[in-house]
């Protein structure tokens, strides 16, 4: 597969075997959907189960984050 840098099917890459997405655009990403969710923390509407799932939410993004993070370093445990 040639690289080119205008189409959108490049935000995956085939490496090592398998398809990778862009990481640093995943990345981000994962980051605009969990600030997006910390902005709606702020909203003085908001009930308290509200508020919870909101934080197990953005919990959430951040275990996501990180799995990727550790996917795109190739760090952890592979199972094979």
């Amino acid at each position: 597969m040639k690289y080119n840098k205008n189409k959108k099917e490049n935000d995956f890459i085939f490496r090592k075997g398998c398809w990778k997405m862009n990481y640093q655009e995943v990345k981000s990403q994962l980051e605009a959907l969990q600030m997006q969710l910390a902005n709606k923390m702020q909203s003085p509407n908001l009930s308290i189960d509200e508020k919870n799932e909101l934080q197990r939410a953005i919990a959430n993004y951040d275990y996501i984050i990180e799995l990727t993070c550790m996917n795109h370093f190739e760090r952890g445990t592979g199972i094979h």
